[in-house]
């Protein structure tokens, strides 16, 4: 059985510093790609905050209450702590939505890290952060995209957590999650693909989970709704594929430069990666195809938790281990590799 990987002080300022730097460029992405030829970015962010905030903005938008509410929240400090004046409200928002996409991206990396150092040495994980890193700019195509980050922080706690056997914990995360977007509750089919993997998908306490999943999902769905109207949206199914079929040579070649690489490596260290990835990789094509009908394609922002599943695999194929866990018995524990195996 493999040891949890030791704190590491350098390590952890390390992927601080990757936070900084990538809510960094987040915020010059943010405000320079829609400063050239369309409103600015600073008025637009603060509009939609408002509009989520009064319940007016336009569904989905005004159901993803968690991120403006926090923005919101310090804000309010960081007036209090000197930054007053309603004309330096836009500055105040700023600086929050900075703290909120940083702190989320310090989340990711550190329970994304750990995530790998299951299965990889210390420099694999540090590449699989790197990798994650690098995409992280390619997928700032919107001028509000700092829920996404939530979104993806709440997916690499969730895999932390259920890999390291705490997965009671994962209606917590999904409760959290669907006040910032719908999409948290896919978190579960992966948790389900990692049950599988280990031989428990249909044992009675992961159906009493997965239920109490469906409940952590369905209350602040319904109460959001309740709370903050649900009125017709342009938004609808038919909308989404019929804009993402009009751009689809846009979306063919971004996906091209920023997708295919990985799942070509994904598909490569398939055989040396656990069951679990093997089902988690399964389920992608139902998580893109739920973007096609509820999202805009090319907004790559809300595909970033596929990159926990895809970097993993790319690893297995860039690093592969002496030989195939995919050997390993039915039950046996996935998240123990031969390269870990020697390690500890």
């Amino acid at each position: 059985m493999c040891t949890s990987p030791k704190f590491d002080v350098k390590i952890m300022l390390l992927l601080l510093t990757l936070a900084v730097i990538g809510a960094s460029i987040h915020g010059q992405l943010t405000f320079w790609l829609n400063f050239i030829g369309t409103p600015r970015s600073v008025p637009r962010r603060l509009a939609h905050h408002e509009g989520v905030l009064k319940g007016v903005i336009e569904p989905p938008y005004r159901h993803r209450v968690l991120a403006p509410v926090a923005a919101e929240l310090l804000q309010t400090i960081l007036e209090s702590l000197g930054l007053r004046g309603e004309e330096k409200k836009a500055q105040r928002l700023t600086v929050a939505y900075f703290l909120i996409v940083f702190v989320s991206l310090a989340l990711t990396y550190g329970f994304f890290h750990s995530f790998l150092r299951e299965w990889f040495g210390e420099r694999e994980a540090l590449i699989g952060c790197l990798l994650l890193m690098a995409v992280i700019p390619l997928s700032i195509t919107g001028y509000f995209v700092d829920d996404d980050f939530v979104t993806l922080a709440l997916y690499a706690v969730g895999f932390r957590l259920f890999i390291a056997g705490r997965d009671w914990l994962l209606p917590l995360i999904v409760f959290v999650g669907t006040f910032n977007r719908e999409q948290t509750i896919f978190l579960v089919v992966f948790w389900l693909a990692y049950q599988s993997g280990i031989g428990n998908a249909f044992r009675r306490r992961t159906l009493c989970l997965a239920f109490c999943c469906a409940l952590a999902f369905l209350i602040p769905w319904v109460a959001i709704r309740y709370i903050q109207g649900n009125p017709p949206t342009r938004y609808t199914v038919s909308y989404h594929v019929h804009h993402n079929i009009e751009h689809l040579g846009m979306i063919l070649r971004l996906w091209s430069m920023d997708v295919l690489l990985f799942v070509v490596l994904a598909c490569v260290g398939l055989r040396h990666a656990p069951r679990f990835f093997r089902y988690a990789l399964a389920t992608l094509p139902v998580y893109v195809t739920a973007f096609f009908l509820k999202g805009n394609m090319w907004e790559l922002a809300k595909a970033l938790p596929m990159y926990l599943i895809l970097i993993p695999l790319s690893l297995f194929a860039l690093f592969p281990p002496a030989e195939s866990v995919q050997q390993a018995p039915v039950g046996a524990d996935p998240r123990v590799s031969p390269r870990k195996s020697e390690e500890t």
